[in-house]
Order: C-alpha cells, then sequence, then structure tokens
C-alpha cells in the first residue's frame, strides 16, 4: 500500500469538526493528537510550515506518520485523529522521536 486510502483521509469538514468537537486530547514530547470516536478510522495531519520550513522535512515526517497509521489501521483501530507536532527536538532525530511519541500516546488511550 503506497498511501493512505482516501475513505481514511480528512476532508476540509473533517478538520472544522475535530477543531470544535474533539472528545480526548493526547499530548505528547512532539505529538498532539486530538481523537474523536467514529465508525471508521480517518486521519488528519498538521504540520507548521513554521517549524520545519522545508517542505522534504515535513514530507517524511508526514509518511511516517502515514506508515503508522498504516499499522493502526491494519489492527481495525477506530476513530478519528488530527495528528499536530508540536515544537522541539533535533530535525535530524524527528522521524524516530514521532515514532515513540505516537506508540506511547496510543498505548495511553487505549
Amino acid at each position: 500500500m503506497s498511501s493512505l486510502p482516501s475513505l481514511n483521509r480528512f476532508d476540509a469538514s473533517d478538520y472544522v469538526e475535530m477543531a470544535q468537537s474533539c472528545t480526548r486530547k493526547l499530548i505528547g514530547d512532539l505529538l498532539i493528537i486530538k481523537y474523536s470516536p467514529h465508525p471508521e478510522l480517518k486521519v488528519g495531519f498538521k504540520i507548521r510550515k513554521k517549524l520545519f520550513k522545508h517542505a522534504v522535512v515535513r514530507n517524511a515526517i508526514r509518511r511516517t506518520l502515514k506508515e503508522l497509521i498504516r499499522v493502526q489501521l491494519k489492527l481495525g483501530q477506530t476513530g478519528k485523529y488530527l495528528v499536530t507536532l508540536r515544537k522541539g527536538g533535533c530535525k535530524l532525530e524527528v522521524k524516530s522521536l514521532v515514532t515513540q511519541d505516537w506508540y506511547k500516546l496510543i498505548e495511553v488511550k487505549e
């Protein structure tokens, strides 16, 4: 699977909905994950240009997060997730730190 299926991606209305009403907010070292129950798995990402000026870096982080989401999809996880990257961390280590933070936060939710 090369990318996240379109059924599992946020559209504009999902971003607005999550901003107004999320049921749970998980805050880690590098990630903020807003969660809301939903019968299917849907995911949106917010990685600000202010944090990483180069699109290459932002896209690499986004690809890492999408791979983590694909694993959750295979496990049958459901719900809406809005994943936001926070300030902090060395740019070289961001991918590994994001992965660690993701698993730590998902364990807390379950």
